[in-house]
């Protein structure tokens, strides 16, 4: 006897597990029929050449496998702008450090931030230091580091940079960075 209130499966399982299979079928389409252990199979050293090979894969297609490529020729920029962000490194191993992280955008004549070639150099001043020797620190980057530093923001070409201070646990410093 039946369970007045269970209904039968209705048709909609069926669909739904047709819909599911149709594109595994299709995709194997070309593989039914005999199939050998020869050196065509999918865990063979020897893969078949692609008979396309300017055809992208799937996975170079993804939005986080494209790479922040520069475009060729840079721009000359207009202006400069930089943000710092006091900040704490910690790395396994070795004593956390103090210093600040700066995010910099440059901008051609028409203030669309550009990717740039060149060197960067900052020089920052320690405000509080009775030293003079210990008044200013400097710290540049070459063109091959700072092009490493090169990604692409909502906003346009954008370097990101961090520039070390000092071991945590010092006393507070007003620091002035100048890019």
């Amino acid at each position: 006897m039946q369970n007045p209130n269970c209904k039968p499966k209705t048709s909609r399982h069926w669909i739904v597990t047709v819909v599911m299979t149709a594109p595994i079928l299709v995709a194997s389409a070309g593989q039914i029929g005999c199939s050998s252990m020869g050196p065509k199979n999918l865990f063979a050293k020897d893969k078949p050449v692609s008979v396309n090979p300017e055809k992208k894969s799937l996975a170079s297609k993804m939005p986080w496998a494209k790479k922040d490529k520069l475009p060729e020729p840079y721009p000359n920029p207009a202006r400069m702008a930089v943000t710092w962000t006091p900040d704490t490194l910690v790395q396994t191993g070795r004593t956390p450090t103090r210093g600040f992280g700066g995010r910099i955008y440059f901008y051609d004549e028409k203030a669309h931030a550009v990717p740039v070639e060149g060197s960067l150099v900052i020089h920052a001043f320690n405000e509080d230091a009775k030293d003079p020797k210990n008044r200013s620190k400097r710290f540049e980057f070459t063109p091959e580091q700072f092009t490493r530093h090169y990604s692409q923001s909502d906003l346009g070409a954008t370097y990101s940079v961090w520039v070390p201070w000092d071991a945590v646990g010092g006393a507070q410093e007003r620091v002035s960075l100048v890019a």
